[in-house]
């Protein structure tokens, strides 16, 4: 667990994206990460601290690894030869997909077989230079048109699309098992989650790649 006077749970208050970074940047260092996964910029509940989280990763990232507060002899050789971590944010979908439980894992499956079956007709009908394409939809764009329009640092960076995991009932069960070791914290909304939430089913990721200044790219 970290303490930090800065990043303190606070329903009402956005945490600062430098302090975010600076806390992060060490731990990716010293454990050579790979892959960050987090929020995206809608926070999943539009909680002001998750919604903190993206843009602290990407200003992380977006100096890597020029920045280096591990403080030992050690740090700079490790900063050079480390790869830029991948990040990927987990996708915030609309209110009405959100409590849909198990039937999200049924129906994304079924999405996947639609998009499958409209792909392979294309190939079978469509000539290959026609600009006709299919895509399986995250449902990302859908969540920014009902979230509202607004800058946001995040919005300029380039975004690809990631996997998405489905949960059977084993996998189920061992994230119900993960949540009840929290009981302290499952208030009666929190079993709400836990019987409805879609994602105890279904967690779909966007990776996000930020713009690298010249001299902090990391070498390949």
């Amino acid at each position: 667990m970290y303490q930090n006077s800065d990043l303190q749970d606070n329903f009402t208050a956005q945490w600062d994206h430098d302090t975010i970074a600076d806390v992060v940047r060490p731990y990716v260092l010293e454990n050579r990460i790979t892959t960050i996964l987090t929020f995206d910029k809608y926070g999943i509940s539009g909680h002001p601290n998750h919604v903190s989280l993206p843009h602290g990763a990407a200003r992380m990232l977006s100096t890597f690894p020029l920045h280096s507060d591990i403080g030992s002899p050690e740090s700079s050789a490790t900063a050079s030869t480390l790869a830029r971590p991948r990040l990927f944010t987990l996708v915030s979908v609309p209110l009405a997909h959100k409590y849909t439980g198990p039937w999200a894992a049924l129906l994304l499956k079924a999405s996947f077989t639609v998009s499958d079956v409209l792909r392979t007709l294309r190939a079978r009908l469509i000539p290959a230079e026609a600009p006709i394409s299919f895509a399986r939809s995250s449902g990302a764009e859908e969540t920014q048109s009902s979230a509202g329009k607004g800058s946001s640092a995040v919005d300029s960076m380039e975004v690809r699309t990631g996997p998405a995991f489905v949960a059977g009932v084993n996998e189920y069960a061992t994230a119900l098992r993960a949540m009840m070791q929290h009981r302290s914290q499952l208030v009666w909304f929190r079993w709400l989650y836990v019987a409805f939430s879609r994602y105890m089913w279904v967690n779909e990721w966007v990776e996000v790649v930020p713009p690298s200044s010249p001299e902090s790219a990391a070498p390949v």
